[in-house]
């Protein structure tokens, strides 16, 4: 009877096919669904789509773990083509300052946590009337300064005076520099110019009185203009110039601290692979990198008659001077 039955109704076995498949389905997508809310979603936004950000990107794509829900786009000054789906919850990390321009303009329930970007940037930003209920943190591209005189001391071990000019974007650092020189145990000159045309008279003071010159990133003070004078005028007087890159080293800079796009985008892919996982909730509102290469200049090292070790190993020393501190 029954196999009767099911001859004789082959459209009702078709229906509970159909009805059996949709139930996988929803199932399927239920599971999916119940994943996906265990996930932080984390929209990385790109000023530009090449370069120093996509190199960043590839960085944070290799480091980050399946409990984030990675979201990449590129800004280019379009907004509404990535803020409609950001939602209260998500982290939005904008890398560059076009992107972090943007990404400070979301609900201030939405994390912000920018990079790419100089701690002068980040703190203009701050200072520019964002709202107080903002959660606003930055991985910025300046090093420490313990971190760069710290290099100062490996390549210059017998140097004691050390100059530094200060302009409009770093002058607020004046206090934290001095601090800094004489834990460091070195006696600092500082020079403070608020115009272009003070920039030479205020570094032949410094030539006149110091070592060595460490060079902070202020393009009021060093940019395409002033750059190289700032650096000739440094060798003719033999006192060598610490800076903060490569391209500043290779352009006559003795030796440089810096990091790359790659380690700070390992950095990055920690710090929110900390906070998917629940270990911290909240970074830092300043945030400096922790990972950092070194560079010597070894023409100019060679000009100047100093001996000074491989690269690999001056950063090694960082690394192990910095463990010991913490």
């Amino acid at each position: 009877m029954g196999i009767a039955m099911s001859l004789r109704s082959p459209a009702s076995l078709w229906r509970r096919l159909v009805l059996l498949c949709l139930g996988l389905l929803l199932q399927g997508l239920t599971t999916s669904a119940m994943a996906q809310e265990g996930r932080l979603r984390v929209w990385l936004v790109l000023s530009e789509p090449g370069g120093a950000y996509a190199e960043l990107s590839r960085s944070v794509q290799a480091g980050l773990g399946r409990n984030v829900d990675l979201q990449t786009v590129v800004h280019a000054g379009r907004e509404e083509n990535w803020f409609q789906p950001v939602r209260p919850g998500d982290l939005v990390v904008p890398l560059g300052l076009k992107a972090t321009r943007a990404a400070v303009q979301l609900d201030p329930a939405i994390p912000v946590l920018a990079t790419l970007l100089p701690r002068q940037a980040y703190e203009t930003l701050l200072a520019g009337g964002i709202s107080p209920r903002r959660l606003f943190s930055a991985l910025v591209l300046d090093q420490p300064l313990e971190r760069q005189l710290g290099l100062i001391r490996l390549v210059l071990p017998k140097a004691e005076r050390v100059g530094v000019l200060l302009g409009p974007n770093t002058l607020a650092q004046q206090t934290e520099l001095t601090r800094a020189g004489q834990q460091a145990g070195f006696d600092l000159s500082i020079e403070a110019v608020t115009k272009p045309s003070d920039i030479f008279a205020a570094q032949r003071e410094l030539l006149r009185d110091n070592e060595v010159l460490l060079a902070l990133p202020d393009p009021q003070v060093l940019n395409q203009g002033t750059l190289m004078s700032y650096l000739v005028s440094a060798y003719r007087a033999r006192v060598p110039v610490i800076g903060f890159s490569q391209s500043f080293t290779e352009a006559g800079a003795l030796a440089s601290v810096f990091s790359t796009p790659e380690q700070i985008g390992r950095q990055l892919s920690e710090i929110v692979t900390g906070m998917a996982n629940g270990r911290a909730a909240r970074p830092a509102r300043l945030i400096y990198p922790r990972y950092f290469k070194v560079y010597v200049n070894r023409q100019v090292a060679r000009s100047l008659e100093l001996d000074i070790a491989p690269d690999d190993r001056l950063q090694k020393q960082l690394e192990a001077k910095e463990g010991q501190a913490l």
